[in-house]
């Protein structure tokens, strides 16, 4: 048996974007030249400030951010895995941090469910995953290297939504990966009690 695993998802949404929109720069050297799946985001963000602060939530961009206030219980607990968020327009700290994946998973096995694939990139087939409204979605993975469970927080190589890059890189739109956290994150997120999340069990043999 391995160590529990949880989908992750954010719930609690903002009308700001986040990406690549306000200048946060990604690696694109083993980026898909067609859809940009692949592309590592480099700290820190930019972003629009939030007319009043908010604990966890998440941008247009799939972008997920939590307060200061939650950074440092997690930071108390030695999970430190976050990087700065920045005012697009003064170029401020801004009072949050944005999540960020230690390791990328391999692909999940033929037995998740709960998504639909529309369109994806001919190029790499990462992209083009959607959810089902109304339909949990089930991960399931097989042999997956221990090392990586030793992680709190892991994404998908699955791309969900459609992706283009686009120069500038601004004009570029990515497809996000889903994030995965350990079940130590996850009570360390349960002891904070904080709304506006969901986690769902992952499957792995």
């Amino acid at each position: 048996m391995t160590d529990s695993f949880y989908y992750f998802m954010v719930t609690n949404e903002k009308d700001i974007f986040g990406g690549p929109h306000y200048g946060t720069q990604y690696d694109l050297s083993a980026a898909c030249p067609v859809c940009g799946s692949g592309a590592v985001r480099q700290p820190p963000i930019y972003t629009k400030k939030l007319a009043r602060s908010f604990d966890l939530y998440m941008t247009l961009d799939y972008d997920i951010l939590f307060s200061d206030k939650l950074v440092a219980a997690f930071r108390d607990e030695e999970i430190d895995t976050f990087d700065d968020v920045i005012s697009c327009k003064t170029k401020e700290i801004l009072p949050y941090k944005v999540l960020r994946s230690q390791a990328e998973l391999p692909r999940f096995s033929e037995k998740s469910k709960g998504f639909q694939r529309e369109d994806p990139c001919s190029k790499c087939d990462q992209d083009g995953y959607f959810h089902i409204p109304h339909v949990p979605l089930q991960l399931h993975y097989r042999d997956v290297n221990p090392r990586l469970l030793e992680y709190d927080v892991l994404c998908t190589s699955e791309k969900f939504g459609r992706g283009r890059l686009r120069e500038p890189i601004s004009d570029s739109v990515f497809a996000r990966p889903l994030y995965l956290v350990s079940d130590r994150f996850r009570r360390c997120l349960d002891s904070c009690k904080v709304k506006g999340y969901q986690v769902q069990l992952v499957e792995m043999e």
